[in-house]
């Protein structure tokens, strides 16, 4: 208020000045002199008080996440208070602008009549406010969380009042409207800090079982990024046409995923390659009897 009262004080002392400089004109261009002075005087202080806002809402969004930074608050949360913080206070400096040259009566009078058209046509954009606030309240998830959120699976880059995005494996940002993700199943694999991964390995039915499995433990415990709690599961999972199925599980850190997922192949198609156990293609036996075939 004081910072508004000296713009008015200012903008009077050099109104008073003009109006004192008999060289001015009466008339510029048909409209009268005082008036072109004091809209002219206008404009200039609503481009500083616009200025101003424009520094004082980044100065505040800012301080705000310091602030949150301090007191332990999730980032998503101290990001999207600091939005809100700067967003206000730019709204603020509108108003007192169309204050100045006497609109706020009438933007007061069409914001009260379209409210509720606004409020009926954007209704799919206020759920979406609305989802946003219960993500951020509930936290089902974070920035940098790798989640899988209406059938797409990436990391958590932004979290906003109306969209998310996340960058899938394939480095594609893909913006979710918020009322898609709260209206569905959210699966965080980060959460927990471990994940499972399921790999399949066909042997050949003549092939060792034992010595396979054998092999499988060893180049998972070789490898520093195989979790040790728990343990990996190695254990023949089926039966199939043509090999017996083993089953391999262990746990990795999301972020070692898909690195242990593609090395662990490579590495124990080379352990049965050189132990003489067989990776066995589809197969069928076929039997001849008495000059006929039976498959």
């Amino acid at each position: 208020m004081k910072l508004l009262a000296s713009f008015n004080l200012f903008g009077f002392a050099l109104a008073q000045e003009a109006r004192d400089k008999s060289t001015i004109p009466k008339m510029i261009f048909g409209f009268p002199s005082e008036k072109i002075i004091s809209y002219g005087i206008n404009i200039l202080i609503a481009i500083v008080i616009l200025i101003l806002g424009f520094i004082v809402a980044d100065w505040a969004a800012r301080s705000i996440k310091r602030l949150t930074t301090k007191i332990g608050l999730e980032p998503t949360v101290a990001q999207v208070i600091a939005r809100v913080a700067r967003s206000g206070i730019i709204v603020l400096a509108l108003l007192i602008i169309l204050n100045r040259f006497g609109l706020g009566g009438i933007v007061a009078t069409l914001l009260a009549t379209a409210g509720l058209a606004i409020a009926l046509s954007l209704q799919s954009t206020l759920g979406n406010i609305a989802s946003g606030i219960m993500l951020l309240a509930l936290r089902p998830f974070k920035l940098g969380d790798l989640v899988e959120v209406d059938g797409n699976l990436g990391i958590v880059k932004d979290i906003g009042l109306f969209i998310t995005q996340i960058t899938t494996p394939d480095n594609i940002a893909v913006y979710l409207p918020n009322t898609n993700i709260f209206g569905n199943v959210i699966k965080n694999l980060s959460e927990n800090g471990k994940l499972r991964l399921d790999m399949v390995y066909g042997i050949g039915y003549d092939d060792d079982i034992d010595k396979a499995i054998s092999i499988i433990n060893r180049i998972l415990n070789d490898d520093a990024r195989v979790l040790k709690d728990p343990a990996p599961t190695v254990a023949v999972g089926g039966h199939g046409t043509s090999s017996v199925d083993l089953w391999v599980r262990p746990f990795v850190s999301p972020d070692d995923y898909w690195d242990v997922y593609l090395d662990s192949h490579k590495n124990i198609k080379q352990a049965f390659d050189d132990a003489g156990i067989s990776i066995p293609y589809p197969q069928r036996d076929v039997h001849i009897i008495d000059g006929k075939t039976n498959l």
